[in-house]
């Protein structure tokens, strides 16, 4: 799996196949970035450390599953037929941002345009890979992408909501004073 991680952050696509792992090394790699992201965060959730790890994780399990099933649909919608899952390739589409905690040693400013060019890499390793493996036009593969992002960014905020109506998480007094505001205009 870290031979295949590194073939594909060198833009070096193998049949999907080779993407197919046990089920308990996707689960784990995609458990580890979620682990990853809640080491890295930057404070905009508060609360519990084993609150803030968890939502993080399912973040991360929601965002990569719902990426896989939704980027197969919309393949097949195109006329691919997937012959297997794209989760493991996917997760491991994901796997440069378990560099993000190396940003921290940096200044905010350029750990920041880091943690943002780590993110862009990996779609753009999805995008890359995704296109070679069915064979559909970049656009048609970078539409899909486009398309996912507002129901990826609606899941993550319900988990949000549902994390602070069950009182698992908490927002710093100043995002939460803003939601208020917003929420009474």
């Amino acid at each position: 799996m870290i031979d295949d991680a590194l073939d594909l952050a060198r833009l070096r696509v193998r049949p999907l196949e080779a993407y197919q792992y046990p089920l308990w090394q996707t689960a784990l790699l995609i458990t580890l970035l979620g682990v990853i992201a809640a080491a890295a965060g930057d404070g905009w959730i508060e609360g519990d450390w084993s609150n803030r790890v968890g939502f993080f994780v399912a973040v991360s399990w929601l965002e990569t599953g719902l990426l896989a099933v939704f980027m197969t649909g919309w393949l097949r919608h195109a006329g691919w037929q997937a012959p297997h899952s794209l989760l493991g390739l996917v997760a491991l589409a994901n796997a440069p941002q378990l560099l993000e905690p190396l940003a921290s040693w940096l200044p905010a400013d350029i750990g920041n345009g880091v943690v943002f060019a780590l993110s862009v890499w990996s779609l753009l390793i999805l995008l890359h890979a995704l296109v070679l493996l069915s064979g559909m036009t970049r656009l048609r593969v970078a539409c899909g992408l486009l398309v996912f992002a507002p129901l990826a960014i609606i899941a993550v905020s319900l988990l949000v909501n549902l994390g602070l109506s069950a009182g698992l998480l908490t927002l710093p007094p100043e995002l939460a004073a803003e939601m208020a505001r917003n929420a009474s205009n």
